[in-house]
């Protein structure tokens, strides 16, 4: 006997972005770690060899965030109102700026790496692995905020396919958890 047919939408542009995200937010605290070993002279051969890895990961990584981000933008600008929509500029200049110091650095860590070889000291690297690992923090903080509290995305379209399909989660039971949350927003947003 044959269950019910799930029909598999296409992921929703929102799903696409978060998920080619994870790439570069592990990827680029991983390269900083390993950078910062490397310079200390700890871990050995496995995190030089493993240390360019990283950082191509992380270049590829920003590179599919910020092509889906791109596709996301549009959605933000219907979705996003007013003083709201701030938040989403902020997240996309950020995420530009991240991209632009990450090139930065992966051009300082390979110059680095064609003149001295494996034991390369590049000059801006270190300072630039910081400012890039604390601006994908601010950068997800931001996301997170407009994805749940501003709405970007519709909810049941995008997860009720995937995370909570319908045969699983009702709408009613959406509908209870959209008032639920709705609940929790202070009176003045």
């Amino acid at each position: 006997m044959r269950g019910p047919t799930v029909r598999r939408a296409m992921p929703h542009l929102s799903e696409l972005h978060g998920v080619a995200t994870h790439l570069a937010v592990v990827a680029i605290p991983l390269f900083a770690i390993l950078h910062f070993l490397r310079r200390a002279g700890r871990g050995g051969p496995a995190v030089v060899g493993a240390e360019p890895w990283a950082l191509g990961a992380a270049l590829v990584g920003i590179a599919a965030a910020g092509a889906t981000g791109l596709l996301v933008w549009g959605q933000a600008q219907m979705t996003l109102r007013g003083q709201h929509f701030r938040v989403g500029n902020a997240h996309f200049w950020l995420g530009i700026a991240v991209a632009v110091l990450a090139v930065a650095a992966a051009d300082d860590w390979y110059r680095a790496r064609r003149r001295d070889g494996p034991a390369h000291r590049p000059k801006v690297v270190p300072a630039l692995a910081v400012l890039i690992v604390a601006g994908v923090v601010v950068q997800g903080y931001l996301g997170g905020r407009m994805t749940y509290d501003d709405g970007v995305g519709d909810f049941r379209r995008v997860h009720g396919h995937g995370l909570f399909p319908a045969r699983a989660v009702s709408d009613r039971d959406f509908a209870a958890i959209d008032a639920w949350l709705r609940a929790l927003v202070p009176s003045g947003r």
